[in-house]
């Protein structure tokens, strides 16, 4: 049952994160602009991260084996690719579309958690599984009928927007099978840090390249709009980390074949209500037809 509760605190976190997310993604001017709001939003993580830690643990708490580090490595790495693609993508297609990618992503922890763990796949989870790609399949069709077919950029980002959420669900899983006994708010620290020292070299870069390209162009900086996304970038800050917390901690007590397709599933139920209460995206028949073989799909994977 706890499990369960980290996956619900998990899907609200992710929900607030979204909807912020998406208003961000419209105040940003371009990649940079991209970079900097997630920059900014990571370094809030590994502040909260740190002081969480020296609260609950102390300072001797941050010293991790190499392995521990090489994990959160791994998660910072992914993290910092997936935030990237998720922002570029809601720019460029549905809303829903993003969250269809995101759970054919999570077919990356289920499959090497059960080839390292020898976690149970049942015949009929199996079938769940297979039904949440046809449930893809049909909201994808939804998709390009409300913004016309996505171009092979477009579909290649938000192939990688998948595969790096899936690396990221992966490197919790492997950390709470490896490291059982330690602390999760140092994973997330040490995470948090890897994916701001990325970002901090990829802003470097594209502010580099932009002063040499189009040294005229307007960015959120320059045009004083901080202040219009700050707090956006406070709250998915926030949500961020209990976003990943939770359900780091939710990796603990439920098999990945539950887990990671039951919070991608009700994530997309939640994102169609938002897309269109928020976001104005038309819901069709085809859209609700499926969502609701996703959520049979849940079901099928959640009680086989």
């Amino acid at each position: 049952m706890i499990g369960y509760l980290h996956l619900a605190l998990v899907l609200v976190c992710g929900a607030t994160k979204g909807f912020c997310g998406k208003k961000a993604s419209h105040i940003a001017t371009g990649l940079s602009d991209t970079v900097w709001i997630n920059l900014l939003r990571m370094v809030l993580c590994v502040l909260i991260g740190g002081a969480l830690t020296t609260v609950s643990s102390g300072i001797d708490a941050f010293a991790v084996s190499a392995a521990e580090l090489g994990t959160a490595f791994l998660s910072g790495i992914s993290g910092a690719v997936f935030v990237i693609c998720w922002m570029l993508s809601v720019r460029c297609g549905a809303y829903m579309m993003v969250e269809v990618c995101l759970l054919l992503g999570s077919l990356v922890p289920i499959f090497f958690s059960v080839v390292l763990y020898q976690e149970a796949l049942s015949a009929f989870q199996l079938l769940g599984i297979l039904l949440l790609v046809v449930a893809v399949y049909i909201i994808s069709t939804y998709n390009t009928s409300l913004k016309n077919k996505l171009s092979v950029g477009a579909v290649l980002l938000l192939f990688l927007c998948g595969l790096a959420n899936g690396t990221a669900d992966l490197s919790q899983k492997l950390f709470v099978k490896n490291f059982p006994d330690s602390s999760v708010p140092v994973f997330q620290f040490y995470s948090f840090v890897v994916s701001s020292l990325v970002l901090l070299i990829l802003y470097g870069c594209l502010v580099y390249k932009k002063k040499r390209t189009a040294p005229d162009e307007v960015s959120i900086l320059k045009a004083g709009r901080l202040r219009s996304v700050i707090g956006y970038i406070i709250v998915m800050a926030v949500c961020l980390f209990l976003h990943s917390y939770f359900k780091t901690l939710a990796a603990a007590h439920l098999d990945s074949v539950k887990l990671y397709p039951l919070t991608q599933g009700g994530a997309i139920i939640a994102s169609l209500f938002m897309s269109h209460i928020f976001f104005k995206e038309r819901i069709t028949p085809r859209c609700v037809l499926g969502v609701c073989i996703a959520f049979g799909a849940m079901l099928l994977i959640n009680f086989a």
